[in-house]
């Protein structure tokens, strides 16, 4: 998933038939224009036939809410395509 960054697991709804998410480290600090740091997490999930991961970026510190709506989002977009549906799920910000 990641490079060779420190990982931390972390809390994260249950998607598709299993999920995992990571909160890391970059390799080196980045900051932003108005030197915040930045964070970053990612998840994992496999629906079905299909594995989708989603890596999310910010320097607002909070990471879990928007990385869940995106998770929850692909996981719904896998899913509906694998039912014969035209993939319409979105996330709410």
């Amino acid at each position: 998933m990641t490079d060779d960054s420190e990982k931390t697991l972390m809390s994260f709804p249950s998607m598709g038939d299993t999920s995992t998410a990571f909160r890391f480290t970059p390799g080196k600090t980045t900051v932003n224009e108005d030197d915040e740091s930045i964070e970053e997490a990612e998840a994992g999930a496999l629906v079905g036939t299909v594995v989708v991961f989603v890596r999310y970026t910010t320097a607002a510190g909070d990471l879990e809410p928007s990385l869940t709506a995106l998770g929850r989002m692909m996981a719904d977009r896998a899913q509906q395509a694998q039912n014969g549906s035209t993939p319409s799920a979105t996330a709410p910000f």
